[in-house]
């Protein structure tokens, strides 16, 4: 999905709800099927950032999981994240990897392999 695509998705009209827990409900943040005028696409974007601001992450994560190829779910969303994450927080993501989801480091595989 390109960037405007993924702009003119955004900026189409959505509901905006303020809290939201991460539960079933979040269903209720799709996109809003209501004929939303915008005078340009300047009005349109400036509605797709007020949503961004209000939104929550896991509204947005639904979003993306609904709108967005599968192939950049699987091979662009972590890549991007990563990215956008500094030294410290992936280190911490990664530590909860670790403990939550049993990733081992190099040292451990090479530990496991060699036993």
């Amino acid at each position: 999905m390109s960037c405007e695509t993924l702009r003119s998705k955004i900026t189409s009209g959505l509901q905006v709800l303020l809290t939201c827990p991460p539960t079933q409900s979040r269903l209720l943040s799709v996109m809003n099927t209501t004929n939303t005028q915008y005078k340009d696409a300047d009005e349109a974007f400036d509605a797709g950032n007020e949503w961004v601001r209000a939104t929550n992450r896991w509204d947005k994560l639904e979003y993306l999981e609904e709108t967005c190829s599968s192939d950049f779910l699987e091979k662009t969303l972590l890549h991007e994240v990563v990215k956008f994450m500094g030294e410290d927080d992936f280190r911490e993501f990664f530590k909860h990897l670790r403990q939550n989801w049993d990733i081992k480091t190099p040292q451990e595989l090479d530990y496991e392999m060699n036993s």
